[in-house]
C-alpha cells in the first residue's frame, strides 16, 4: 500500500498535537521524505547483513553478494543456489549464512509470504517475521515502517530512539 499524503499529514498533525516532544522533533527533522523499499526480501537480507557491523562493511558485503549471485538478482532462489562457502567468501559469518538460509527457505516454501505480509495487522506481521532466525522485533518493526509504510509503528524499545527523544 503506497503511503498516502493525507495519511502522512494526519499522522504528523496528530503527533504534533498530542506530544510536545514529538512536535519539536518533527519541526527539527523537516519534511517527511520516506520512500518505501518495495524489495521486501532484499530489505530483510540487508537488515541481516547490517547487524553488528558498520554501514560501510555491510554495503561492501552486499555488493559482493550481488556479484556472487549474478546474473540473477538477489532472491531466495538465488541464495539457495549458492553454497555456504560461497556465501562466506563474500564476508558473511557462519551465523549470518544460517540466517539467510532460514529466510530463503521460509520464503521458498511459503512459510513466509512476503507478497502477502502487507495484508496482516502489525502484530501478526511481526510474529511471522520473528520466526526467521536473525530477525527480531526491532528488525520486524523497521520492515513494517520502511517496506510496508506502516505509519503507526514505533520502536519504543530502541535505545537510540529513546535516548534521542
Amino acid at each position: 500500500m503506497p503511503l498516502k499524503q493525507v495519511h502522512i499529514e494526519t499522522a504528523i498533525e496528530h503527533l504534533r498535537r498530542v506530544d510536545p516532544v514529538m512536535a519539536d522533533l518533527i519541526h527539527k527533522a523537516g519534511p517527511f521524505t520516506l520512500k518505501l523499499n518495495r524489495n521486501r526480501f532484499g530489505m530483510l537480507v540487508r537488515s541481516i547483513l547490517s547487524q553488528q557491523i558498520s554501514t560501510k562493511a555491510a554495503r561492501a558485503i552486499r555488493l559482493r553478494l550481488d556479484q556472487l549471485l549474478l546474473p540473477d538478482p538477489l532472491s531466495a532462489a538465488a541464495i539457495a543456489r549458492v553454497t555456504d562457502e560461497q556465501l562466506r567468501s563474500v564476508g558473511l559469518s557462519s551465523q549470518k549464512v544460517s540466517y539467510l538460509r532460514d529466510l530463503s527457505s521460509r520464503v521458498l516454501d511459503n512459510r513466509l509470504r512476503l507478497d502477502r505480509i502487507g495484508r496482516l495487522p502489525d502484530e501478526a506481521a511481526i510474529e511471522h517475521l520473528i520466526q526467521v532466525h536473525g530477525i527480531g522485533r526491532w528488525t520486524a518493526q523497521m520492515f513494517l515502517i520502511f517496506s510496508l509504510g506502516r505509519l503507526d509503528v514505533f520502536p519504543h524499545d530502541d535505545l537510540i530512539v529513546r535516548s534521542s527523544i
